[in-house]
């Protein structure tokens, strides 16, 4: 029985991160108004509802096709838009 309810359980940290992720989309260099974001700031962010490692948070940004990019602070850091 335990199985199964394993088998049917939302991955409630992946949930989370995905709606949070919703209200941005890749950004590209040399595109207007980049929100630069470090996997640790969206962890941060997140915090209060979910405990997320930047690496968790990272491995989704790459999966959803977001990109690195240097901020004006010349950190490397996850190139973001709001749609």
């Amino acid at each position: 029985m335990g199985l199964m309810k394993n088998r049917n359980k939302v991955n409630y940290k992946e949930q989370i991160l995905i709606e949070y992720l919703q209200q941005y989309t890749p950004a590209e260099r040399g595109e207007e108004n980049i929100i630069y974001k470090s996997s640790q700031d969206i962890a941060d962010e997140l915090s209060e509802m979910v405990l997320l490692a930047p690496d968790e948070v990272s491995e989704k940004l790459i999966s959803l096709g977001y990109h690195l990019g240097l901020d004006p602070a010349l950190q490397l850091r996850w190139m973001m838009n709001r749609p």
